[in-house]
């Protein structure tokens, strides 16, 4: 049950990152029940939304009962085929070298290149402007810019100014 309000509040609000993680904890929570069908179904999903944002490290960091669950159901053989098999040897990497997998570096987690005017924004931003001084500077609505701020804290995998800022320096982007 509460798996099931956090997966609506995820939905909702646009947390794709955080719906993954819901779902490949309901899936495992659906094998356990011995509902595997119900289970595949939910795993499916899951992948399917992380193969266009490059998620691997929410499934990774799950350990053996995800890896166990994905070796028993078919979604290698399905449309998600690609990014199973890819998890799968991350997690045969990961066990024949007998350590953990080291999580991704920034630059790694960053898939989807920030625009020009994305960059732009997060610079502003980074001089620890407003979103009003932001859409000034930019000629554009302060609407815009807190959509800007929205795609680069999505691509960036952050939340906040703080954060965004502080990514955009390791990332070598400010």
């Amino acid at each position: 049950d509460l798996l099931a309000r956090q997966r609506l509040l995820a939905e909702t609000g646009g947390r794709t990152g955080r719906l993954i993680e819901i779902l490949s904890l309901q899936a495992l929570a659906l094998d356990a029940q011995g509902v595997s069908a119900e289970a595949e179904a939910v795993l499916s999903q899951a992948i399917s939304l992380a193969r266009p944002e490059g998620y691997l490290r929410v499934f990774l960091d799950l350990g053996q009962p995800f890896r166990n669950l994905l070796e028993q159901t078919s979604a290698c053989s399905s449309g998600v085929g690609p990014t199973a098999s890819a998890l799968l040897k991350r997690f045969q990497q990961a066990s024949g070298a007998q350590t953990i997998p080291l999580p991704p570096s920034p630059a790694e987690t960053t898939i989807d290149p920030l625009t020009a005017r994305e960059l732009e924004v997060l610079r502003l931003l980074a001089e620890g402007l407003s979103n009003k001084e932001i859409a000034d500077r930019l000629v554009v609505s302060p609407g815009t810019v807190k959509q800007h701020l929205k795609n680069i804290g999505r691509k960036l995998d952050v939340h906040g100014r703080m954060q965004t800022v502080r990514r955009g320096h390791e990332l070598k982007l400010l």
